[in-house]
């Protein structure tokens, strides 16, 4: 995250955020607004403060701060890093939290290739602790209705706002029958905490090069591949093949009943298509509906994700034609 000079003018959340942090009698010189992610919060580093600490707004219309609170205490019961919250306000959506800095993995693997596969350790043993001992009671599940919404994004936005693709081009069948295939996939497998956006982008790397875990507040109880899927099929970046191999290994081979290598291979994969298909929707949604152009740069990585697996499966051939006739044309402008 980079800094901007922060302006409260004719803002009324960043005079609320003002007004409460001077009701909280908390003292700093000034406060730098950071880029956006691809949700709503915003964030503010407050300089000179006691601590090193980010103001979050996170207005309650469109964010869940309980949610955050509460699936921060979950991660931080295991032992994995998650920045601390000092306070946090549910009613306002308001939050003053641990400031981790600037540094996360995605921009180590740009500027120090070396030290790839220690942050990988780290990440896949971080992500297992995680599923092993992660309170898991009460989370949202991962089930089929929440999984067919989420490919209902990728019709949505991908096929019909981006492509523009007509009803009488789209194969409603094949993808119906992919749809079931997938779902029945996250269905077969054991289910564990899932962070959902376990990626290089959000994972930070602290001063003494500890990961630390942000962007958690959507937690679910679902598949035990999505993460790994996440990590290792990252939309942002490349993961050598025989890194992925390696740390594929040792998260199978953590699980309580271990699999055969080609039917988790196979959950693996197709977990992760999923989670593909509906990242295609959901840049594609940033970009249309919310005016966030700068997400589909990745689009030809993800789709590259996306044509590698149906490659790969003969019950993905049909869809596999469809999508190589469809991947690489043009953005509708």
């Amino acid at each position: 995250m980079t800094d901007s000079q922060y302006n409260s003018v004719n803002d009324d959340r960043q005079q609320l955020l003002l007004d409460w942090l001077a009701q909280l009698s908390v003292s700093y010189d000034g406060m730098s607004a950071l880029s956006t992610d691809a949700g709503t919060r915003r964030y503010f580093r407050l300089h000179n403060a006691d601590n090193p600490v980010l103001a979050v707004d996170a207005n309650p219309e469109f964010e869940d701060t309980a949610a955050f609170v509460n699936i921060a205490k979950r991660i931080a019961r295991t032992g994995v890093r998650v920045p601390n919250i000092h306070h946090y306000n549910l009613e306002t959506g308001l939050l003053i939290i641990e400031d981790l800095g600037d540094t996360h993995v995605q921009q180590n693997i740009t500027h120090t290739s070396e030290s790839i596969t220690p942050l990988y350790h780290r990440a896949i043993n971080d992500l297992i602790i995680l599923q092993q001992h992660a309170q898991t009671s009460g989370l949202p599940l991962f089930d089929r209705q929440f999984i067919r919404f989420e490919l209902t994004i990728f019709e949505q936005w991908y096929l019909q706002t981006h492509l523009r693709l007509p009803d009488s081009q789209t194969p409603k069948q094949t993808l119906d029958e992919v749809f079931e295939l997938l779902i029945k996939n996250c269905e077969a497998q054991p289910q564990a905490f899932m962070h959902r956006d376990f990626h290089c982008r959000n994972l930070m790397v602290t001063e003494d090069t500890v990961i630390a875990v942000i962007d958690f507040q959507g937690a679910m109880l679902g598949p035990i591949t999505y993460d790994p899927g996440s990590l290792l099929k990252d939309a942002y970046c490349k993961t050598p093949g025989n890194l992925e191999r390696e740390l594929l290994g040792i998260h199978r081979q953590s699980l309580d009943t271990i699999p055969s290598d080609a039917d988790y291979r196979r959950w693996y994969e197709l977990t992760a298509l999923q989670r593909h298909l509906k990242i295609l929707g959901i840049f594609c949604r940033l970009n249309y509906r919310d005016n966030k152009p700068g997400y589909m740069n990745h689009l030809e990585t993800v789709a590259g994700h996306v044509l590698n697996t149906a490659r790969t499966y003969e019950e993905l051939a049909d869809f596999c034609k469809f999508f190589e006739s469809i991947a690489w044309q043009s953005t509708p402008q």
